[in-house]
């Protein structure tokens, strides 16, 4: 993909990153069609770390013989998620630009989610801070919306980096 100019670790990374952000991007606009407003993180989580998994196991199999390094796969993981998380925010902005209906409905959604569960959520959070949340929706851009998916995304990816990246360590044997 990106030729013999860049190392594997590179190359591997963001030919990852690049088809995980595309598809993250499809996700979005799937369960936006399916009625489902919010960014579930389960479903970002799966994503991130199948895409990650492969991008590192790629690395490690074909282009090191076998060896990955803790750095390696940190390196490797970080590049992969924040491409696929720059990739996905771009997506959703640029679809919140050219979707007239997609912020409103997004806000629509969340505030019958957050009336529909008062109780149990003033019982969690607070009567002050789910008020607050309700006053704040309504001047919700997609930039905000943007914004909140690329940071939720860096998190998850970095957990799920150090945990893939330890799964999948190998050292040389005679080290």
């Amino acid at each position: 993909m990106l030729g013999k100019r860049f190392s594997p670790l590179v190359n591997v990374s963001v030919k990852y990153g690049v088809f995980g952000g595309i598809l993250a991007g499809i996700l979005l606009f799937t369960l936006f069609y399916l009625g489902i407003f919010r960014f579930l993180p389960i479903e970002r989580t799966i994503l991130f770390a199948i895409f990650i998994f492969f991008a590192l196991k790629e690395l490690r199999d074909y282009h090191q013989a076998g060896i990955l390094h803790f750095w390696q796969g940190m390196l490797g993981g970080i590049i992969c998620y924040t491409i696929m998380a720059l990739m996905a925010s771009l997506i959703l902005f640029m679809w919140g630009q050219f979707s007239d209906d997609y912020l409103l409905k997004y806000i629509n959604e969340m505030t019958i989610q957050l009336e529909s569960n008062r109780i149990d959520l003033e019982e969690r959070v607070g009567k002050e801070a789910l008020d607050l949340q309700l006053d704040k929706l309504p001047s919700t851009t997609i930039i905000d919306l943007a914004f909140d998916y690329l940071l939720k995304s860096m998190f998850i990816g970095i957990f799920l980096t150090i945990i893939i990246s330890v799964i999948l360590r190998r050292q040389p044997k005679n080290l």
